[in-house]
Parts: C-alpha cells; structure tokens; sequence
C-alpha cells in the first residue's frame, strides 16, 4: 500500500565499518539529528514472528530504514554513527493503534495533544476510523511524512456510512439508497480515503452496494457488522475487519433468526437513535448472550478464520465500565493529558458508572465477560487479532490506552507474545507490507521501541520505556518526557508548536 511507504530507498552495503563512531548512552542521544546513521548495539531484540529472543545483536538505522541488523559481533557501526547501549534492553517494532479518532470533536486536544502521547508511548502508526475532516486529517498526514511535526504514520478514510437515524452526527453520513452508496464511495476515493468505514444501521442492498463500489475503487471495507446483515454473510461478502465485535452476538445464539427478524422490525420503525441503540444492544445482545451456541458460535469463528476477517476487540471500550481504571493513580495522572472541557464532558459517564442500577452493572460485566469468552475462543479459532483503543471515547487517553488494551488482551486468553502481535506484525499482515513494516530486519521502515524489559515474559513491559525510534528518529527518554510535557501544555490550552526536526 502506497501510503506506508514513504521511506528512501537506501542501497548501502554494510560490511566492513570502522568503529570510530562517537558513542552516545540512552540518556544524551541527539533526538533530532536523523541525518547520522544509528547504531543501536548488544540489545536483544524480539522477533515478534517467532517469538525468540535475539540477544546482543546490533541495529543500524540509515535514514528512514533499518540498514542492518544482526549479532553484534558481525554488525559494525558505521563511520560517525550514533551509538546507543542496548545491553539489558528490547527492541521491538513500533506499535501501532488499529482503531483510533484523531482528528474528531470527541478526540481529546486533537492531533496537537495525541501526536506527542502516540510517540511518547511508542505508537508509530494509526489507523484513523473516522473524522469530521478527511482534508484536515491529510494535511496533518503531510506533515508527519514531511517531518514538519513528530507523529505516527497515518491510514485514514473519511466519515462513517451508516443509515439513518445517525449517531454519530459530526462523523457519519447517511447512506439511504446503492445510488447514494456508489455515489459517496466514489467521492472518499477522489478524496483520499484509504479504506471505507461502515457503521450499524445500513440496510443489506446499501450494504451490498458499498462493498461492490469499494471494490471497484480498490478500497477494503471495514466497520460494525450492520444490524440488517448477518456477521458470516458479512465475512463472505470481504468486509476486512469488524470493530470492537459488535453485533456478533446475535451470530452466536440458538434464537438467531427470531432475533434477526425482530431487529429487522426494529430499525424499520426506528425514529430515535439513542432508544434503538439501546433496544439494539441491551435488548437484543442481552438476549442473545442469555441464548449462546457454542456450535453457531464456532461455526462463525471459522468463517471468519478462513474468510481472514480481521477482528478488533478494543477490550479497553467495555471494560471502562466495568474495570474502572479511571480510579487507579496511573490514570489519574495521565488526565493531565485531557482537556479541561473533555474532562468535564467525560464527567456523566464517570458519574453513570458510578450509579448503575445491580442490573445494569451485571449487564455490563456479562458483557465484559462475554467479550473476554469470544477473544480467548477466536485464538483458539486462529481468528486474526487486531489492537486498537477507540481513542474518542470517554476515558481513552491517546498511547497509554493501547498498551492497557494489550494488558486486556493478555487477561482475555492471548499470551503476551500474541498480544504483542496485535499491534506490531499483525498491522504489517493485515495491510499486506510485512515487507515494510512489523518485525525489527533489514529493509524494514525504522519504527521501533526500546524498552527496559521483556515484554514476553509481562506484556505490562511494553509501557517500560527507554527510547522510540520513530521514522528513523531517535527520541531518548528525556526527548519521550520533552513530548509528553508538550501534550501537556497543549492540552492544559498553552499555544505551542508541535515538536518537529
């Protein structure tokens, strides 16, 4: 894909270097010289594809690429390079957040407060879900690509297409006829789009429409699983990836069909969106989760295993109601992140969960756990697995989000290396450039992390960061800290620039 490749070509062999490159330790490497080659030396770097802990190997960084890599006793630093001592740490592949909304009005400070909170948090890329502004949300593409402000590479589409009555009014369009769907696929392709985002009230001929006219564009189709479509019809037809597993739990009761036909009901004589979702989700996933078939269920999961119909669980989006991480002090302390007016905003939802009627809060935990249930059962299925934070909603703090979501993903069934993957070599699949990206190896673009521990051994490690190197650039713990308070001064209402070359 065209719009991950944004590197120099670099044909340089690397042999025999001489070692009389000034050395640098983690604490006073140069954040913003990426015209030196890099050298990062005796660290074990993690190979995410096969799980093996490569010890004392030496990296080189050449411009936007990884040069070389291999055991440090054969790979030499090149002339002028910066060294940097990786004994005792990991170097893993930058990670990337797979479902995020960065330039939204419920995005918290938008791309000036979350650019710096992705890279500090060694978040190297975003798939971007869905914005009020297709055009605002390339420029600032541009000027992540061109170096004119530090953050992560970006895969972007425009507004959602859903049917009518819309939730989400700033993001979405309403897509009422296949005329309608051809006609507005067609226009997010003039404009840019990378993919095409579906949402839960298209009906099944505009369902069918949006999928033929992307295809004709060459773009995938992503999205909920319309509430008018069954989740299998909806793997077979291509859709590339499902969110958060809405609507599947209809998929996996033993009263599918009398459920399908009364939603069907539903949404024909729906007039207000806030009562049908609430019908839709508290009604109907509450019956069906009351109702599972583990055959239904596991016919479904090897559909989607074969169809290769990515999943992304955001865990992180059901169990803000349940787990309550906004009490514990680690996030408290990253709410000096967030916008006054966002915290204020986010304030009748804390105040919501904290008054939850019993059965709404064992609703909710049923949900949780049902979710936990589906993600262990869809690793069981080899169901491909996908990281993203849904950043937008209430709670979910740009960079700190995805590395809880990986934690979630762990206590839902996935080892940590599996989860590891999610944000690292499964992007890389699942884009179809895992000769671009997703594993640390010569070629490969120049976006890693270097952490002080294992996060094979606890996936809770990948928040223990040295340094980012994030398209070729070295950001030490201290440039990491720089960009932090950076998003701090953004979001606290200071006018400040966003940190660039």
């Amino acid at each position: 894909m065209p719009f991950i490749c944004f590197g120099i070509a670099l044909c340089v062999a690397l042999t025999a270097f001489t070692a009389d490159a000034q050395t640098s330790d983690l604490s006073r490497a140069n954040a913003q010289d990426a015209s030196r080659p890099l050298a990062v030396q005796h660290v074990t770097v993690v190979d995410v594809a096969s799980g093996r802990l490569l010890r004392d190997q030496t990296v080189i960084v050449l411009g936007q690429r990884v040069a070389a890599a291999g055991p440090s006793s054969r790979v030499r630093a090149p002339v002028g390079a910066v060294r940097i001592n990786g004994r005792g740490k990991f170097l893993i592949p930058g990670l990337w957040d797979m479902h995020s909304h960065v330039v939204d009005p419920d995005a918290p400070g938008g791309p000036e407060v979350s650019f710096p909170l992705f890279v500090a948090n060694g978040v190297t890329g975003v798939r971007d879900m869905a914005t009020s502004s297709l055009e605002t949300l390339l420029r600032w593409r541009t000027r992540v690509r061109t170096h004119e402000v530090i953050g992560p590479r970006m895969v972007v589409t425009g507004p959602i297409l859903d049917g009518p009555p819309l939730r989400w009014l700033a993001t979405s369009v309403a897509v009422r006829t296949p005329e309608d769907a051809r006609r507005l696929v067609d226009s997010l392709a003039a404009e840019g789009a990378d993919f095409i985002k579906i949402y839960e009230l298209l009906l099944s001929p505009v369902f069918s429409a949006v999928l033929e006219q992307a295809k004709l564009r060459g773009l995938p189709v992503v999205g909920h699983v319309p509430a008018a479509v069954d989740a299998v019809e909806a793997s077979d037809a291509g859709v590339r990836s499902f969110e958060h597993l809405a609507n599947l739990e209809l998929a996996c009761s033993a009263e599918a069909d009398t459920l399908r036909a009364a939603r069907a009901a539903l949404i024909a004589k729906a007039v207000d969106r806030t009562e049908l979702t609430r019908q839709l989700r508290r009604g109907q996933r509450g019956r069906a989760m009351d109702t599972y078939d583990a055959a239904r269920c596991g016919a479904m999961l090897r559909r989607f295993a074969h169809n290769g119909t990515w999943q992304v669980p955001t865990l992180i989006n059901s169990a803000r109601r349940t787990v309550r991480w906004d009490r514990t002090a680690r996030y408290r302390a990253a709410l000096r992140f967030v916008p006054p007016a966002y915290r204020a905003a986010w304030e009748p939802a804390t105040v919501e969960a904290d008054s939850f009627s019993a059965d709404d809060a064992a609703y909710w935990r049923r949900q949780h756990a049902w979710y936990f249930r589906l993600v262990k059962e869809m690793r069981g299925a080899h169901v491909p697995l996908l990281a993203g934070t849904d950043l937008s909603t209430p709670w979910i703090i740009a960079g700190f989000a995805l590395h809880e979501e990986l934690a979630l993903l762990v206590e839902a069934g996935l080892t940590p290396l599996e989860a590891l993957r999610t944000a690292t070599l499964n992007p890389a699949k699942y884009f179809g450039e895992t000769a671009r990206f997703g594993s640390v190896a010569p070629g490969k673009l120049a976006d890693m992390v270097l952490l002080d521990a294992d996060p094979i051994a606890d996936i809770r490690n990948t928040s223990r960061i040295r340094a980012v190197i994030a398209d070729g650039r070295y950001l030490d713990r201290r440039a990491l800290d720089a960009l932090l308070a950076q998003a701090e001064r953004a979001a606290t209402g200071t006018p400040v620039p966003l940190p660039g070359r």
